[in-house]
């Protein structure tokens, strides 16, 4: 399997509250409906960390073997976005510009790749 990320993302903006639960749980239920034995169920959480739940979804989340990858920015709160990753056998990055982001994506390519 070969993965390529060609995204550019001129900007990180570290303000405002994220609803991490819902953002994980939005994963499940597009994993749910629309994945099958045959994939891999990877999803990369990007967000500064300062929001509400995560870690109860994370374990629905590895009932579903889906795997979460998070890369915190800004203020993130590294001990929940590492605890999401770890819960469902990501990994977690912190990058401090978006211009890290391309070494951050592939390095997750190459650790989903088999």
């Amino acid at each position: 399997m070969r993965c390529i990320v060609n995204v550019t993302i001129e900007r990180l903006d570290a303000s405002g509250g994220t609803n991490i639960g819902a953002g994980v749980a939005r994963a499940n239920q597009h994993f749910a409906s629309t994945s099958n034995d045959s994939r891999a169920n990877v999803a990369i959480l990007l967000t500064d960390g300062q929001g509400e739940g995560g870690r109860a979804q994370a374990r629905t989340a590895t009932d579903r073997n889906i795997t979460i990858h998070t890369i915190g920015f800004g203020g993130a709160d590294g001990n929940k976005l590492s605890d999401i990753a770890s819960i469902t056998g990501g990994s977690y990055h912190y990058v401090s510009d978006a211009a890290e982001l391309p070494n951050v994506f592939s390095r997750v390519a190459e650790e989903v790749e088999p």
